[in-house]
C-alpha cells in the first residue's frame, strides 16, 4: 500500500507551491466547532507534503494537473433545482426561494493526484459550482469572479474522510512516507482509519457513476444555527450498459453514452445535526448515520441530455475551475477542522497549478 496512493485517496476525502493567501487567517470559526492546538502548522506542514507530491507527479507534458482528483471522468452542465415543498426550517442559502433554479457546472474525477486506469481503487469525486447564488459571500478566493457569488459542494462516494482529524491524518502521512511497515503499524493501531482504506483500494469496483451515491463527508451550516451534511442520490437506479469494461477509462465512457439518450438527474440531500455526541463536528470518521438523522431531499441536480452530448469536449472549462468548499456564502460556512484544511490544501494545490501552467 504505497503512500503516494493514500495521502491522494485520504485527502480528496478530507480533501502547490504554498498558497499567498493564508486561508486560515480569513475564518471565523462558528459556535459549533473547537480548534485544535496548533492547527494551523500542521495544516502547513502537511501542504508541504503535498506540494512536493504535486510537483513530482503531476505534471505531465510540461502541464501541471490537480494535486488530488487529476482524471476528469465528465464535466457537465445542468441546473441545481430547489425543490418546492422545502421546509420552512431549510430555507436558508442557496436554499431560501422554493421552486428556484440555479445554472450548475459538475466535474466528476478520481481521486489520486495522477492519471490510472477506472479499475483501480480510488474514490470518485463529484463537484458542483452553482452560479449567482444569493446571501452574503463567505471568502474571496484567486479563480473566482470577485463579482458574482456562487457556492461550491464537494462530495465523494465515501461517507467519511480517512481520519477523525488532520493531526491524525498527517501521523498516516508521515508513517506511510517511512516505507510500507510504518503505514501497516500504524493502520494496526487505527483499525477504523484501516477500514476506510481497505474499503476505497479494495471493497468495491465502480461500474457506472450513473448509480454513485455522494456525500461531502464533512459537515456546513445551513443558516445560522443548524449543522448539517450533504449528499446526492440517483433519481433513479440504471442498469449499467457495461459496453467498455475492458477500456481502462470506461467510467467516462460509460457516463457519456448515458447523457447521449438520456437525463441525468440526483438527489440533493441534507442531514441535520440532531446530537453532537452522535453527529459530531470534528470526529470526521463517525458518520452521520441514517437510522439517527435521516437525509432530507431539498434539491435536484439535473443534467439535460441534449446539453450534454459532448460533455468531454468540455473538460477544458472545468480544468480550469478551482473547486473548493470555501467558496460560497456564509450561510453554508464549511465546519471542522478537515474543512479548515481541505480549504487551504485545495486553494494551495489551485495557486500551484495556476502558476506552474501558467508561467512566462
Amino acid at each position: 500500500m504505497k503512500f503516494s496512493l493514500l495521502i491522494p485517496l485520504g485527502l480528496f476525502i478530507v480533501s502547490n507551491s504554498l498558497a499567498a493567501v493564508d486561508l486560515f487567517s480569513m475564518i471565523n470559526p462558528t459556535k459549533f466547532e473547537t480548534l485544535s492546538p496548533n492547527e494551523s502548522q500542521k495544516t502547513k506542514d502537511f501542504i508541504a507534503i503535498i506540494t512536493d507530491m504535486q510537483n513530482r507527479k503531476s505534471v505531465k507534458d510540461g502541464k501541471m494537473s490537480r494535486a488530488f482528483h487529476a482524471k476528469s471522468h465528465g464535466c457537465l452542465k445542468g441546473e441545481f433545482k430547489v425543490l418546492e415543498n422545502i421546509p420552512k426550517q431549510l430555507q436558508h442559502g442557496i436554499f431560501q426561494q422554493p421552486g428556484k433554479n440555479y445554472d450548475v457546472l459538475a466535474r466528476f474525477s478520481n481521486g489520486v493526484g495522477f492519471i490510472q486506469s477506472d479499475s483501480k481503487g480510488d474514490v470518485k469525486g463529484f463537484a458542483l459550482k452553482i452560479s449567482n447564488v444569493p446571501g452574503e459571500k463567505l471568502l474571496n478566493l484567486p479563480g473566482n469572479d470577485s463579482n458574482s457569488n456562487i457556492q461550491d459542494f464537494t462530495m465523494t462516494n465515501n461517507p467519511t474522510p480517512l481520519a477523525d482529524n488532520v493531526d491524525d491524518f498527517v501521523k498516516l502521512g508521515m508513517a506511510l512516507d517511512k516505507g510500507l511497515f510504518h503505514g501497516v503499524v500504524f493502520l494496526l493501531q487505527n483499525l477504523k482509519v484501516a477500514a476506510v482504506v481497505v474499503e476505497i483500494v479494495y471493497g468495491r469496483k465502480i461500474k457506472t457513476l450513473v448509480n454513485e451515491s455522494f456525500w461531502s463527508g464533512s459537515p456546513y451550516l445551513l443558516g445560522p444555527n443548524q449543522a448539517v451534511k450533504w449528499n446526492v442520490t440517483p433519481c433513479k437506479i440504471i442498469t449499467p450498459a457495461q459496453k467498455f469494461t475492458n477500456n481502462e477509462n470506461y467510467l467516462s465512457l460509460d457516463l457519456q453514452d448515458h447523457l447521449n439518450n438520456n437525463d441525468l438527474c440526483y438527489n440533493f440531500n441534507v442531514q441535520l445535526q440532531k446530537d453532537p455526541t452522535k453527529q459530531p463536528i470534528e470526529k470526521h470518521l463517525t458518520e452521520w448515520k441514517e437510522s439517527e438523522t435521516p437525509s432530507i431531499n431539498i434539491a435536484q441536480v439535473v443534467f439535460a441530455s441534449v446539453n450534454n452530448k459532448d460533455n468531454l469536449s468540455r473538460d477544458a472549462e472545468c480544468e480550469a475551475t478551482s473547486f473548493n468548499p470555501w467558496n460560497g456564502i456564509k450561510d453554508h460556512q464549511p465546519l471542522g477542522n478537515m474543512n479548515r484544511a481541505r480549504g487551504q490544501i485545495y486553494l494551495n494545490s489551485f495557486l500551484n497549478r495556476d502558476n506552474f501552467n501558467n508561467r512566462k
